[in-house]
């Protein structure tokens, strides 16, 4: 084990084998940030502040940390980045959610995108689905596929995605997102299929957005262009595009 490393490594008595995973981890990130010259890296909440505090440590200790990327916590979630990215208000455009939760009401399809059903009540009603109705496979549901050929169920939930953009799109500009920004960045979360980094790969096309996760499972969707996923521990490996 380097000098430096014993440093910053939490100690209980003489053992260090408690923390050698997270240690593991962090290592892994910062090696693989600096081989694949990642300029930003970003930690998504919750999980990511507590490995945010040991990448500050290891990169404040580490002989190289010049050229370790520095690090923020990106406060984000699924549902926050989910409508934000959606391309255009479309049954195809859903699948990215619905091949994950192939049964779904409309009061959860409204809670993961983050909006109020009060706003489209009506018109599932006009349409006979009741809002806590679970549906098998919605995007193959007659009435879900009306819904979304109706031009004011689309007109307003394009108007809540867009304001949901606008406010993204402000939040990212402060944490050193740029929509013109041909720049490596970095993600760092849990895993299990880096639903959050396709968002924001959708969302910057112009960049090129690698994830470091603890672990991948294979994908479900066609993965964005400009998205690198990397698993530290998984047996899915080769499903992954590294």
């Amino acid at each position: 084990m380097q000098p430096y490393i014993c440093k910053i490594l939490p100690k209980r008595g003489n053992r260090y084998e408690p923390f050698l995973f997270f240690w593991g981890f962090i290592s892994w990130i910062a090696e693989e940030s600096v081989k694949r010259g990642i300029e930003k890296l970003y930690f998504f909440t919750r999980e990511g502040e507590f490995f945010k505090k040991l990448y500050d440590e290891w990169r404040a200790c580490s002989p190289y940390k010049a050229k370790m990327p520095p690090a923020q916590v990106l406060e984000v979630s699924r549902m926050s980045v989910f409508l934000p990215s959606m391309p255009n208000i479309s049954v195809s455009a859903c699948m990215r959610m619905w091949i994950q939760y192939s049964e779904q009401s409309m009061e959860a399809f409204c809670k993961t995108l983050s909006v109020d059903i009060r706003l489209f009540e009506d018109l599932f009603c006009e349409y006979g689905i009741r809002r806590q109705e679970v549906i098998k496979k919605p995007w193959t549901d007659v009435r879900i596929r009306n819904l979304f050929q109706d031009r004011e169920f689309c007109k307003r939930l394009k108007q809540q995605r867009d304001v949901k953009r606008c406010l993204l799109y402000a939040y990212l500009e402060q944490k050193g997102f740029s929509q013109t920004d041909m720049g490596k960045i970095g993600v760092v979360d849990i895993g299990w299929r880096g639903s959050i980094q396709d968002s924001l790969c959708l969302l910057y096309p112009h960049s090129t957005i690698t994830g470091f996760y603890i672990g991948l499972q294979p994908f479900l969707v066609k993965q964005p262009d400009n998205a690198i996923k990397c698993g530290y521990i998984d047996s899915y490996r080769k499903m992954s595009l590294c």
